[in-house]
């Protein structure tokens, strides 16, 4: 749907120094006022509004294995307005040797309790999900209980946690950062009907993926960009008196924005003067720029189109507080490589790091471990003859909702991506951002919503991952090596984790030699859509070469402007 960014008067954020004041309620934000109904009214929460400076509590997280303990914690301050509409709680952590490594990546959302001084109950005021990179103290920024609880789909209208069903797409993103329904036409029905057309037979001239809606007098059509007006205009309607009568001749064809809900006075300040909505033109240009890429791939990278709409959750300088990184365990790369896949997904704010399974450890008892407060909370990404796993920590657990890292992975709303418990190897201490080096142990729902304040999910359904396979034939060496991966199922890392996995499994055993000419065929199976397929051959660099000629299709259909997004068929046996 189009989105209407509102103009705001600047504003200067304030730090409070601890008031014990009554929390209000939200007026212009239903979610939040019920997450604050139900901080008020648990015995498990405690709001930020009646913390002090110096109050002592502790922290949940894994620091080794699979056991939660806990972190000392002392407050050091609330700051309102952190971000729009949003506060963050100033925490200084100690204990675990966290003087030395600081706040890990992949203590995000991380639980933290103080004592309720009104009954001298610990309860959870939130969770550890901001840090400073090169910071000389463990200092930490806690995201507020209230803000997590108002996540879409943990709440419902009555503020009580709920069973929800995924608000995911299927695609694995909410926003492919184009709106959905950019444009419309509105058709006047009185007017046909003085030439005697009907609705059906207008309805039967528009190609049949083409909605239409009734509304009053008039037929209103979703279309993609002004042109697409002009071939409305055009379609033919009739013959009369030895003439051929179009459509824009028997009817008022007048382009409009789809802005449901907005109004009047909203849309004439958004308005571009052509009655169509202000961010239109640039969406028809990125749709344009969009199909130069794919139908001629020399002229502009993919790069160039997914970078300007991605938002980087990361800090770029020690200065600021900014969400934890999280951390991409990925197995079996050396560090060239590695150091080559953080460019490719830097777009994403992931920290790729060295990885690999478990070993060593009682197996049965990891199958038995459960996601709670504290435990790993593990986003596989790739699953196989490579492992590539998202690593965070379990905020809390309400019935099968499952809340977690304290802030957004990409803030993209709905999504479905797999869910599982993980293993923590040990806490890697850096001079810049320490981590966890942990692994996956096993899937046990689906993660489904993502939001700036934390990600959601649900225990149960896993959703499907899409099969790869990639076979390599060393021609000078006679070795032939078949390799068999899962990917994720998302609208913009599908494409490019293909491609990155097509070049790591080409040179899994040595690198090509210094001059050398690579062939290679690809088959991407889009199911009722048919099959792309494409044969080449290239010399030295040929393997990036292959890389990107199968990125361009999965990206071309998953990553889709111009239409429903497809996706390539899946593998149910997750």
């Amino acid at each position: 749907m189009s989105r209407i960014f509102r103009a705001v008067s600047p504003v200067l954020a304030t730090v409070c120094f601890l008031g014990a004041t009554q929390a209000e309620p939200p007026t212009d934000d239903p979610a939040m006022g019920r997450a604050l109904q139900h901080v008020e009214q648990s015995d498990r929460y405690l709001h930020h509004s009646r913390l002090k400076r110096g109050m002592k509590g502790y922290g949940l997280t894994v620091f080794a294995g699979t056991t939660v303990e806990t972190f000392d914690v002392e407050i050091v301050s609330v700051v309102q307005n952190f971000d729009i509409g949003q506060d963050v709680i100033l925490a200084r952590a100690s204990g675990h040797g966290l003087d030395e490594s600081m706040i890990a990546q992949g203590m995000s959302g991380s639980p933290v309790f103080v004592k309720d001084p009104r009954d001298g109950k610990d309860k959870m005021i939130g969770a550890i999900a901001y840090g400073w990179p090169f910071s000389k103290e463990p200092l930490a920024g806690i995201q507020p209980i209230t803000q997590m609880l108002a996540i879409a789909g943990v709440l419902d209208e009555q503020g009580k946690g709920q069973r929800a069903e995924s608000g995911g797409t299927g695609i694995g993103g909410g926003d492919h950062g184009f709106a959905e329904t950019v444009l419309a036409v509105e058709l006047d029905r009185k007017q046909m009907r003085t030439f005697g057309i009907t609705d059906a037979q207008v309805r039967s001239l528009l190609p049949t993926e083409k909605r239409s809606s009734l509304d009053g007098d008039v037929i209103r059509l979703t279309v993609v960009d002004a042109a697409e007006v002009s071939e409305i205009q055009n379609l033919k309607i009739m013959e009369r008196n030895g003439a051929v009568v179009h459509l824009g001749d028997v009817s008022r064809v007048r382009l409009l924005g789809a802005w449901e809900g907005v109004s009047d006075l909203e849309k004439q300040k958004q308005s571009d003067g052509r009655g169509a909505p202000a961010g239109a033109s640039r969406i028809a240009r990125d749709r344009r720029a969009f199909l130069r890429v794919v139908l001629s791939p020399n002229r502009q990278g993919l790069n160039k189109l997914y970078e300007p709409i991605r938002t980087t959750l990361t800090a770029r300088d020690g200065r600021s507080l900014a969400p934890l990184a999280t951390p991409l365990s990925i197995s079996a790369a050396r560090p060239a490589m590695l150091a080559w896949i953080r460019k490719r997904l830097a777009p994403a704010g992931l920290a790729p790091v060295q990885g690999g399974g478990v070993g060593g450890a009682n197996v049965d008892a990891l199958q038995a471990v459960k996601l709670q407060p504290g435990g790993s909370l593990a986003v596989p990404y790739v699953m196989g003859d490579a492992d590539w796993v998202g690593f965070g920590t379990v905020t809390e657990v309400i019935g099968d909702r499952v809340l977690g890292f304290g802030h957004g992975m990409a803030g993209e709303g709905s999504m479905e991506l797999p869910m599982g418990t993980g293993y923590v190897h040990t806490i890697v201490p850096l001079m810049t951002s320490s981590f966890k080096f942990g692994s996956s142990i096993r899937m046990v729902g689906t993660l489904d919503r993502d939001e700036y304040v934390g990600v959601g999910g649900r225990v149960g359904e896993v959703p499907a991952m899409i099969p790869m396979t990639v076979t390599v034939d060393q021609c000078r060496d006679q070795r032939t090596r078949t390799f068999e991966f899962r990917i994720l199922d998302h609208w913009y890392l599908t494409g490019r984790i293909a491609s990155i996995l097509t070049v790591y499994s080409a040179s899994a055993l040595r690198e090509p030699p210094q001059e050398h000419h690579v062939t290679y065929d690809i088959t991407v199976d889009f199911g009722k859509f048919g099959r792309y397929t494409a044969t080449n051959t290239a010399g030295t660099g040929g393997l990036y070469d292959a890389g990107r000629d199968t990125e361009l299709p999965v990206a071309a259909m998953m990553y889709n402007p111009l239409g429903e997004p497809v996706t390539p068929l899946q593998d149910e046996s997750t």
